[in-house]
């Protein structure tokens, strides 16, 4: 079977669903019940794999007031391995990099490797 990454490079179409992590603070049993039930779900859609988007403030792009005040979401990078644990299928990461810049990136993206197993990303910002 052809990888997430290979897929994404070929001229094939390729299906993906999107999701976001549970809220920052969620208890990590209950993120891995949530990535299971999304998985049991999108196993009848044929999904080749998952784009787990990275949900940020973002203060700098508007001077209009929040609707209502922003929550942190957990790391997308951690739901993604959670998502590849329950359905074998591999995601591609959206992450904000507007704000992030320097070791902190770079520790971030090696740990998203090699810790979490997760190559496919989309950095925007």
């Amino acid at each position: 079977k052809m990888s997430l990454r290979d897929a994404l490079c070929s001229s094939a179409p390729v299906f993906l669903f999107g999701t976001v992590p549970a809220m920052e603070g969620t208890e990590k049993a209950k993120i891995q019940q949530q990535a299971q039930k999304f998985s049991a779900k999108m196993r009848e859609l044929a999904a080749d794999g998952y784009i787990v988007y990275d949900i940020q403030e973002e203060k700098g792009r508007t001077n209009d007031p929040r609707p209502f005040p922003f929550r942190r979401m957990s790391d997308p990078v951690e739901y993604a391995a959670m998502l590849k644990e329950a359905s074998g299928k591999d995601s591609v990461v959206y992450k904000c990099v507007a704000e992030h810049v320097g070791e902190p990136f770079a520790e971030w993206t090696t740990r998203t490797k090699r810790v979490h197993g997760v190559d496919c990303l989309n950095l925007v910002g």
